[in-house]
């Protein structure tokens, strides 16, 4: 997902001028010259985080079970 993220950041510039100079977009957008777009995925930087913290909290799930069966 991070990598996802970080391709759309990195994709989406590249590819939309040469879409738009290609008519090939169905809504565009105007800007000048000097304009930079930055594009952020955040649905796919949102749902990054949440597989992170997730995997966090099985990782520290099991720590707690390999010290509850070492106790016991």
């Amino acid at each position: 997902m991070l990598a996802f993220t970080l391709l759309g950041l990195v994709w989406d510039p590249i590819t939309s001028p040469i879409l738009a100079s290609s008519s090939s977009l169905a809504v565009g957008f105007e800007g000048g010259q000097d304009s930079i777009d930055f594009h952020i995925n955040f649905g796919a930087l949102v749902a990054t985080g949440a597989f992170f913290l997730f995997s966090y909290i099985l990782n520290y799930g099991k720590t707690l079970q390999e010290l509850a069966d070492e106790t016991a």
